[in-house]
Protein backbone atom coordinates (compact mmCIF):
# COMPACT_ATOMS: atom_id res chain seq x y z
CA UNK A 1 0.00 0.00 0.00
CA UNK A 2 3.09 2.01 0.57
CA UNK A 3 3.94 1.96 -3.19
CA UNK A 4 0.41 2.11 -4.27
CA UNK A 5 -0.14 6.19 -2.07
CA UNK A 6 3.58 6.93 -2.53
CA UNK A 7 1.97 9.87 -5.33
CA UNK A 8 -0.79 11.00 -3.27
CA UNK A 9 1.52 11.40 -0.20
CA UNK A 10 3.75 13.30 -1.90
CA UNK A 11 1.38 15.94 -3.44
CA UNK A 12 -0.29 16.04 0.04
CA UNK A 13 3.37 17.01 1.50
CA UNK A 14 3.95 19.76 -1.56
CA UNK A 15 0.32 21.74 -1.09
CA UNK A 16 1.21 21.22 2.62
CA UNK A 17 4.69 23.01 2.46
CA UNK A 18 3.33 25.82 0.87
CA UNK A 19 1.59 26.76 3.80
CA UNK A 20 -1.36 27.92 2.53
CA UNK A 21 -3.52 28.71 5.75
CA UNK A 22 -6.62 26.51 3.73
CA UNK A 23 -4.83 24.23 2.06
CA UNK A 24 -2.53 23.18 4.27
CA UNK A 25 -5.30 22.37 6.89
CA UNK A 26 -6.64 19.89 4.14
CA UNK A 27 -4.36 18.39 2.74
CA UNK A 28 -2.93 17.64 6.51
CA UNK A 29 -6.45 16.03 7.07
CA UNK A 30 -6.22 14.15 3.75
CA UNK A 31 -2.47 12.81 4.64
CA UNK A 32 -3.89 11.57 8.32
CA UNK A 33 -7.08 9.76 6.74
CA UNK A 34 -5.45 8.30 3.78
CA UNK A 35 -2.76 6.75 7.08
CA UNK A 36 -5.57 5.52 8.73
CA UNK A 37 -7.40 3.91 5.99
CA UNK A 38 -4.17 2.34 5.19
CA UNK A 39 -4.11 1.19 8.48
CA UNK A 40 -7.99 -0.20 8.20
CA UNK A 41 -7.69 -2.26 5.45
CA UNK A 42 -4.04 -4.19 6.77
CA UNK A 43 -5.97 -4.59 10.25
CA UNK A 44 -9.25 -5.68 8.16
CA UNK A 45 -6.41 -8.28 6.21
CA UNK A 46 -6.78 -10.84 8.96
CA UNK A 47 -9.39 -13.15 8.74
CA UNK A 48 -12.00 -12.33 11.71
CA UNK A 49 -12.83 -14.48 14.90
CA UNK A 50 -16.12 -15.28 15.89
CA UNK A 51 -17.69 -16.67 19.04
CA UNK A 52 -16.18 -20.27 18.76
CA UNK A 53 -12.77 -19.44 17.61
CA UNK A 54 -10.40 -21.26 20.27
CA UNK A 55 -7.22 -22.78 20.93
CA UNK A 56 -4.49 -22.36 18.12
CA UNK A 57 -6.99 -20.43 15.48
CA UNK A 58 -6.92 -17.94 18.24
CA UNK A 59 -3.82 -17.98 19.19
CA UNK A 60 -2.98 -17.66 15.35
CA UNK A 61 -5.28 -14.48 14.77
CA UNK A 62 -3.60 -12.98 18.29
CA UNK A 63 -0.31 -12.91 16.60
CA UNK A 64 -1.56 -12.26 13.23
CA UNK A 65 -2.49 -9.51 14.81
CA UNK A 66 0.62 -9.06 16.92
CA UNK A 67 3.01 -8.99 14.06
CA UNK A 68 0.87 -6.53 12.00
CA UNK A 69 0.89 -3.75 14.71
CA UNK A 70 4.69 -3.26 14.62
CA UNK A 71 4.91 -2.81 10.70
CA UNK A 72 1.28 0.06 11.24
CA UNK A 73 3.74 1.56 13.64
CA UNK A 74 5.07 4.07 11.05
CA UNK A 75 1.88 4.62 9.46
CA UNK A 76 0.54 5.32 12.64
CA UNK A 77 3.11 7.99 13.42
CA UNK A 78 1.72 9.51 10.11
CA UNK A 79 -1.68 9.31 10.88
CA UNK A 80 -1.66 12.00 13.51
Amino acid sequence: MSDATRASVALLDVAIAQNDPTLTSVAKQARSALFVAMIVRARNSIPPITMTTVGQPLADHDRAHADLEGRLKPWLDQSN
